[in-house]
């Protein structure tokens, strides 16, 4: 069951454009409806801070008799989801990147179609791929994973300051006594 935080995205199917989650939103659940799991819809929450809904990128398409599985990139989660094909053969997700978060403890869930009712991820943990099996891809797993902040400001000096950042890069974390330990080695004194 969604949370009650949450925000629905529409039904998608091969008719409908895209189901996106609002700006700064990421999906944590998600159900099909219709017959062989013909539409698609998502829970959107905003519990994961620094979501960047202009950094996106789609995943390649899953397909009824084609590639069976596809996930985002480690620090992007799904905010998206497209198909195409009759009863929503193929799909795709579009991933949108989570500030410094990368995967951590991420796992395949069960199989779930259009009998099953949404399928909710754990607290604090985010989609971020799909797998299908049947003729029409209308069995799916979903997979799942935690989020881990970086400690480190390798490819993070200059960022925007984040207050959910366990330690800082930017000029003024050096005034407020909360740079990375790295910092002088990444971003200098």
């Amino acid at each position: 069951t969604p949370s009650s935080n949450a925000v629905n995205t529409s039904f998608t199917s091969e008719e409908f454009p895209p189901a996106l989650c609002p700006s700064g939103h990421l999906a944590r659940a998600i159900r099909c409806t219709g017959d062989f799991c013909d539409n698609i819809q998502m829970d959107c929450e905003q519990d994961l801070s620094s979501v960047n809904s202009t950094d996106v990128t789609w995943t390649d398409w899953v397909e009824a008799d084609g590639r069976s599985s596809t996930t985002c990139l480690s620090g992007y989660w799904v905010d998206g989801v497209e198909c195409r094909g009759g009863n929503c053969d193929d799909v795709r997700f579009r991933c949108a990147r989570a500030g410094t978060f990368r995967h951590t403890s991420c796992f395949w869930t069960d199989w779930y179609s259009e009998e099953s009712g949404w399928y909710s991820a754990p607290e604090g943990s985010w989609l971020a791929g799909v797998r299908c099996e049947g003729r029409h891809c209308d069995n799916k797993r979903y997979y799942v994973c935690s989020s881990d902040r970086l400690t480190s400001c390798a490819d993070r000096c200059n960022e925007d300051y984040d207050s959910a950042n366990a330690c800082h890069c930017d000029i003024g974390c050096t005034l407020a006594g909360d740079c990375c330990v790295d910092y002088p080695t990444f971003c200098g004194p």
